[in-house]
């Protein structure tokens, strides 16, 4: 999987400064026989400075169509595969702290680290001692040092040459941003079309709106399954070469 044909988030050229009108109408849901809440639909929409009229004012649509139960049904699937990306990168995290664990059982951690220049700027992580507090990045940086640095992991798919690895690391790379982004941004229906977007903020702590849709998806569920494959790789090559130890 090449990083160049991942369809990711874009950013949407919207002026955080300029008016805007967000739109709300939760739902509250109730069991018929108990009457217990057990569910709010929501459809936040925003209404941006592009949709404004010759004299600068904001078209309000607001009428019963614009929150139909259709709508909510479809903020609701947009809600379930955004959760649904943030549940599978914990998952690939699990398998990252897992694979590169067992590989410093093998590889002592000063060993490692003395490899390259790259590998060395990763003693301010304190690896040994801080190992369980490392972020999804930190750990992304050692698995680059690691695979950049070790010529046995070259007979597994997908790290056979230094184009591959470098691909592997920087998709991989992406991948952490894009999570960061679903599991903080916030989600809306941008009027007319109700399409959804993501307010997130940059690292310079300012708001930006990025796209969302289905091919998004589709192609953070196959890097997914492409970081998730090496890594499953990696820890069946570790583990057999700790069964020969």
């Amino acid at each position: 999987m090449k990083r160049s044909e991942i369809k990711r988030p874009e950013a949407l050229a919207i002026d955080e400064n300029s008016l805007r009108v967000e739109i709300s109408a939760p739902q509250k849901v109730t069991d018929n026989e108990t009457k217990e809440l057990v569910d709010i639909l929501i459809a936040p929409t925003l209404i941006l400075p592009d949709e404004r009229d010759k004299d600068q004012k904001f078209i309000l649509p607001i009428d019963p169509n614009m929150f139909t139960e259709e709508k909510y049904k479809k903020f609701n699937n947009f809600t379930y595969s955004i959760g649904k990306m943030v549940r599978l990168a914990e998952l690939n995290l699990d398998t990252l702290f897992g694979v590169i664990g067992l590989y410093f059982q093998i590889h002592p951690v000063e060993e490692v680290l003395k490899r390259n220049k790259d590998c060395k700027n990763l003693e301010g992580y304190e690896i040994e001692k801080n190992f369980n507090k490392l972020t999804f990045g930190n750990l992304r940086n050692i698995l680059s040092c690691i695979v950049k640095t070790d010529p046995e992991l070259c007979n597994i798919a997908g790290l056979t040459d230094s184009e591959s690895r470098s691909n592997f690391t920087a998709v991989y790379n992406g991948y952490i941003e894009d999570r960061d982004r679903f599991t903080h941004g916030i989600l809306f229906f941008k009027y007319p079309a109700f399409e959804p977007i993501l307010r997130i903020k940059t690292p310079t702590g300012e708001s930006q709106y990025i796209t969302y849709n289905k091919e998004i998806f589709t192609h953070n569920l196959m890097t997914y399954d492409y970081l998730t494959s090496i890594l499953n790789e990696m820890r069946d090559f570790l583990q057999q070469k700790m069964e020969s130890l």
